[in-house]
């Protein structure tokens, strides 16, 4: 397996961080049925993420961009609104860390002795991952939760597919268009801007349910507008793990060059 780069590996956590393209996920295979009202989906949705408020898991990560692509094992922790933490897994240890509680960010690069530190900005993550994906909806991408705005003009249509159906919330900045099967609800997602420019698109499959909640163990995320990709294949799931907030604050090593990310030149 080939060495994350310190590049790639924030862009890793960029998109771990969080049209017309299939992805390589498996769906679940359900019959279509009668089509559900979009009041029906909203509630389930809100129901899910009222229920489902963190996970701890291991996980097979793929990601590929124009560049090329890498394959690595890393450890996984999320938790409502905007905190994650992410270990790039080798033989003998991390080669990468990373951990944000949605105000400061940290990395850990052990082999070159650096500790990165910032605060959790926009300007932050779009410098380093080059995806415009906020913290909060990166959690819900990864909790299979996407949030539909209060004042969303909902609409519901039947899949192409035949599976399923297509929700569409449309409001005054974005749009988010999910796919919709029983038994467990969301298969695709899908965001767009005012102007119709697709921002991500993410699909689900290889559903188990753990603690009465389906949780979705192959998740693939993609950015159109960089070309890149992300497939994660979660491996012994934990949900709503009792998680201490120091996880999502990396200490400073000793012997450790600290990068201040604020105060380092655009």
């Amino acid at each position: 397996m080939r060495r994350a780069t310190r590049t790639n590996a924030l862009c890793l956590v960029a998109l771990t961080w969080l049209a017309g393209c299939a992805l390589p996920v498996r769906s679940p295979k359900v019959d279509a049925g009668d089509l559900p009202r979009p009041s029906d989906v909203q509630a389930a949705l809100s129901t899910r993420r009222q229920a489902l408020n963190g996970l701890r898991t291991l996980a097979r990560l793929r990601f590929t961009d124009r560049d090329g692509s890498q394959s690595a094992r890393q450890a996984l922790i999320v938790e409502r609104p905007s905190s994650l933490r992410l270990e790039i897994l080798s033989l003998v240890g991390p080669v990468f860390l990373f951990a944000t509680n949605g105000e400061s960010l940290t990395a850990l690069e052990p082999s070159e002795a650096k500790f990165y530190r910032g605060r959790a900005t926009a300007a932050n993550l779009l410098r380093y991952g080059h995806v415009p994906v906020p913290l909060d909806e990166l959690v819900d991408v990864l909790l299979a939760t996407p949030s539909i705005p209060p004042n969303a003009d909902l609409r519901v249509a039947a899949n192409d597919s035949g599976i399923g159906a297509t929700i569409e919330a449309t409001s005054a900045n974005s749009d988010l268009r999910l796919s919709w099967a029983a038994p467990h609800g969301l298969i695709a997602a899908e965001r767009r801007d005012a102007d119709g420019e697709v921002l991500w698109q993410a699909t689900y499959g290889d559903y188990t349910v753990i603690d009465n909640l389906a949780i979705a163990a192959a998740i693939a995320l993609e950015i159109p507008t960089t070309g890149q990709r992300l497939e994660l294949n979660f491996r012994d799931p934990e949900v709503n793990p009792t998680l201490d907030p120091g996880l999502f604050a990396l200490q400073i090593p000793p012997n450790t060059m600290i990068v201040d990310l604020d105060a380092e030149p655009m």
